[in-house]
């Protein structure tokens, strides 16, 4: 789940580019759930991505009764050349016919506030967003065959410049999901995070 703050100390530059992609919003406080319509929903939400706090619970609940169809591994870490890597294993058994990406942001916390006006000094943001590792709607994967007895492909990222990130706050974030033009139909298969210099394993 994303909050959303649009007129206080957390506004940033981009905050009215977001609202006019995600179709606007009427009231506050908003939020969206891996940015899906609402279904079933109170205040006749449904169809929209802005949900209103009474229907945050049962947005959640409904993402996470899905069972995820593959499995991730996750391990990064730093190379001889000094450089960063990280090493991604997907499992899987069923084929995917769709159009299945990749998708990676590097995420950092403790990061002190620099837009915000008014914002007390002490202040240091969590889970700030700070780049996408690969292509800015992930790289493709071909996950057309079927495997019953199971598979597990590796895709690796090296030679990755963390120069300028507090590698003791910093996160990868990795998913695979099914791309399509509308955001609204994208679908989110797998997601898992590990910390830099650590091992995620196999979590559904």
């Amino acid at each position: 789940m994303a909050n959303f703050h649009q007129q206080d100390w957390l506004e940033t530059p981009y905050t009215q580019t977001l609202t006019s992609f995600l179709g606007g919003t009427i009231g506050l406080p908003k939020a969206a759930v891996n940015r899906l319509p609402g279904s079933n929903t109170e205040l006749q939400e449904d169809n929209q991505i802005w949900l209103s706090p009474i229907n945050w619970n049962a947005a959640a609940l409904r993402q996470l009764s899905q069972e995820a169809p593959l499995a991730l591994a996750l391990e990064s870490g730093v190379a001889e050349n000094a450089h960063a890597y990280l090493n991604i294993y997907i499992a899987h058994r069923q084929a995917f016919e769709k159009d299945i990406r990749l998708q990676i942001y590097l995420v950092e916390d403790s990061i002190k506030n620099i837009f915000q006006q008014g914002a007390l000094s002490a202040y240091y943001h969590p889970s700030v967003f700070k780049e996408i590792l690969n292509a800015e709607t992930g790289d493709t994967l071909i996950l057309n065959e079927a495997f019953p007895e199971g598979n597990i492909r590796q895709k690796k990222y090296e030679q990755i410049n963390l120069d300028n990130y507090n590698l003791q706050k910093l996160r990868f974030i990795v998913l695979i999901y099914q791309y399509d033009s509308d955001f609204r139909k994208r679908q989110i298969l797998n997601v898992q995070e590990v910390k830099f210099g650590g091992t995620k394993y196999w979590d559904l």
